[in-house]
């Protein structure tokens, strides 16, 4: 349950915070 929560929220987060965050969940997806 918590690695689909943590995807979910990777992704969005990746999408809104993508300058201050890594690029290495941008990578895995």
């Amino acid at each position: 349950m918590q690695v689909g929560k943590g995807i979910e929220i990777g992704r969005f987060l990746s999408s809104t915070t993508q300058c201050k965050r890594p690029s290495k969940q941008n990578e895995d997806f």
